[in-house]
């Protein structure tokens, strides 16, 4: 009398980091001879030799200690589930030359700039003078995080949301909300506790590191430089920049 079982391969991860987690996503499906994260029964197949692993390792763990994940693969879409990883740590996916000259699968982080992160200097004489570099305001302004977590198999829904409200920036720019959804499959109850306040204080970190990003205008620069400027350079890659246009607004 009861429904017929169904029998599917699956994704079983438990206590791994965001960035782990996203390896073996990357590696898995070789049979094991992609590397050392090719564990899981679905993946994207690429050999580790074209991934910058410890760019995984060290940039992967910035907001989420572990990951507990298990999850049908009918039901497994690693666009989305890696996405939401990648807002979560404030990092992107993207082509980066290495030392050798070979582009590598990269997670490289974002809005963290310092010295040492630092690939190539642009200084005032690097500039094409047509155009001239121009700024403008970058206005998409997040004042909201909704974070889904608790992915139930049986439903194929979240059970549990937070939500955060950066008040500051709501009153500052008129009461306007707008929000940015993340959707975290490998966190549930048993990472952090069942109260309101646990969940609350478990992914404060997240949404500050949104709100700092993105709850304020950004200025924004463009500027042309030439080929021989700009042929290694890589999308995330940090540039130090000087001219005279880039002159700060003092009031």
């Amino acid at each position: 009398g009861e429904d017929r079982t169904q029998i599917t391969r699956g994704v079983l991860a438990y206590e791994v980091t965001p960035g782990e987690i996203m390896l073996k996503i990357l590696q898995s499906g070789g049979g094991g001879n992609n590397g050392d994260y090719d564990d899981l029964g679905v993946g994207l197949s690429i050999h580790q030799s074209n991934i910058d692993v410890n760019s995984f390792l060290i940039n992967g763990t910035s907001t989420i200690a572990a990951l507990n994940s298990n999850f049908s693969i009918d039901d497994f879409n690693p666009r989305d589930f890696i996405d939401s990883l990648l807002k979560s740590l404030g990092c992107i996916i993207t082509m980066k030359r290495t030392a050798g000259g070979v582009p590598k699968i990269t997670l490289q982080p974002l809005a963290s700039e310092n010295q040492r992160s630092v690939s190539a200097t642009i200084n005032a004489n690097d500039w094409l003078t047509n155009p001239v570099p121009t700024w403008s305001i970058y206005e998409d302004i997040v004042t909201q995080v909704e974070i889904k977590y608790g992915w139930n198999n049986d439903d194929n829904e979240f059970r549990d949301t937070v939500i955060y409200n950066n008040q500051d920036a709501i009153n500052r720019y008129g009461g306007e909300k707008s929000k940015i959804t993340l959707e975290l499959f490998g966190i549930n109850a048993d990472n952090m506790g069942a109260g309101a306040g646990d969940a609350y204080n478990y992914f404060l970190p997240i949404a500050a590191r949104v709100f700092n990003v993105l709850s304020d205008p950004l200025r924004l620069w463009r500027g042309d430089i030439g080929t021989g400027k700009s042929i290694y350079l890589d999308v995330g890659t940090y540039v130090k920049c000087s001219s005279p246009h880039l002159k700060r607004v003092i009031r």
